[in-house]
């Protein structure tokens, strides 16, 4: 009796298993999960942002060299590396200040913020318009490490642009907002977008939808966890 009642258990939990999956790579589960992120920070054009001293971009944004790659290469969130040196170019911010190092360790070729930066000189920024930050690997170490720099510059009492991930935008504004740090949102790297296709397409899985809705669950049980710390601060 009670191994045929542990067969039942057995397999209620993998049906179980099997319909969270499905529900959760629908591309209509992902553009509810990821559009209710993304909807609260809206993408501004680049000349309606105010002008600042400074803009900050978060890491996360390059492949790093790594064999048999040979250089650092442009990924999904690359996008804010485009985004933030247009800024720069377009007069919107005079300095920019890469923060992030590596996530895990283990790589010894440097910080990714000094990838992105010879990245930039390539694209045509000059050394003296940036400024890198190497030591943090979370969001919450963002936050500290760009509170820290801007408080040597002299510049913690303003306000300054923060480039990141139409997904990722409202857990680093709390989080910013948690260290002291005034920003107005600069977002880019939009992942939901009006639909072009058969409403049809958005009840059938693809492994596409189910990697953005573990992204978007990835950033709403970061928030909730952010903010039971006390690293995150709601307006």
């Amino acid at each position: 009796m009670r191994l045929g009642g542990s067969r039942v258990v057995s397999r209620v939990l993998i049906w179980f298993g099997i319909i969270i999956i499905l529900v959760a790579s629908l591309p209509k589960t992902a553009a509810l999960l990821a559009g209710h992120l993304e909807r609260q920070y809206p993408p501004v054009p680049i000349g309606a942002l105010p002008k600042s001293d400074a803009v900050v971009m978060l890491g996360g944004v390059l492949a790093l060299p790594r064999d048999p790659r040979p250089r650092a290469e442009l990924v999904d969130s690359s996008d804010r590396l485009l985004h933030a040196s247009r800024i720069v170019r377009q007069g919107r911010a005079n300095r920019l200040y890469l923060v992030g190092g590596n996530v895990f360790d283990g790589y010894v070729g440097g910080g990714e913020s000094e990838f992105s930066r010879i990245l930039l000189r390539e694209w045509g920024l000059r050394d003296n318009q940036m400024a890198v930050g190497t030591l943090s690997r979370t969001t919450h170490q963002n936050g500290i490490e760009a509170r820290n720099w801007l408080s040597e510059q002299g510049l913690i009492n303003e306000p300054v642009i923060l480039v990141t991930s139409a997904l990722h935008m409202p857990r680093a504004v709390e989080t910013f907002r948690a260290a002291g740090v005034r920003v107005i949102p600069a977002t880019t790297d939009i992942q939901v977008t009006a639909p072009t296709e058969p409403e049809i397409f958005a009840y059938i899985p693809s492994a596409g939808a189910l990697a953005l809705t573990t992204r978007a669950w990835h950033e709403i049980i970061g928030l909730v966890y952010y903010r039971w710390r006390g690293w995150a601060v709601e307006d």
